[in-house]
């Protein structure tokens, strides 16, 4: 933030030296302090307005920026936590291993993979953008390379 704060203050110095030009450079300058006033205030007026419309932005992208770091960080706990899992999952498979038929198997294996695909995609998104899903809002990333169907 201290870097946009910085930036936020060039603008309103350069805006400053804009109305002090305008200030100058009238031609009523010290004639008629009425319309001097007048150039001055809507120069002074203009400066603010510009000012204020550049730190809003620079607020939106200061906040962006926080929704997506706390997504990577949130992203790194799902992918530990599902990782977990799904490897916790794969040794009961193995013990299942003679006892289940192997479509079954396949299957549990292709999920397993599909899952393992998906929280990857999810996790390797640089920017976010949100989608409509049944439960609610979602965020959109690229379809992951499945394994082969069975």
């Amino acid at each position: 933030m201290f870097r946009n704060s910085k930036i936020a203050w060039h603008v309103y110095l350069i805006g400053a030296a804009v109305a002090a030009a305008t200030f100058i450079c009238t031609d009523t300058f010290f004639k008629n302090e009425t319309q001097w006033d007048d150039a001055f205030a809507g120069a002074f007026a203009a400066i603010l307005v510009v000012g204020f419309m550049y730190q809003r932005e620079l607020n939106k992208k200061e906040i962006e920026k926080q929704r997506y770091q706390a997504f990577r960080a949130t992203m790194t706990t799902v992918q530990d936590i599902m990782g977990n899992f799904l490897n916790s999952i794969q040794l009961i498979r193995l013990e299942c291993d003679e006892r289940l038929p192997r479509a079954s198997l396949e299957l549990f294996d292709n999920l397993i993979a599909q899952t393992s695909a998906h929280l990857k995609a999810l996790g390797q998104l640089d920017h976010l953008q949100e989608k409509p899903m049944a439960i609610g809002a979602g965020i959109e990333y690229p379809k992951p390379q499945l394994p082969a169907q069975w």
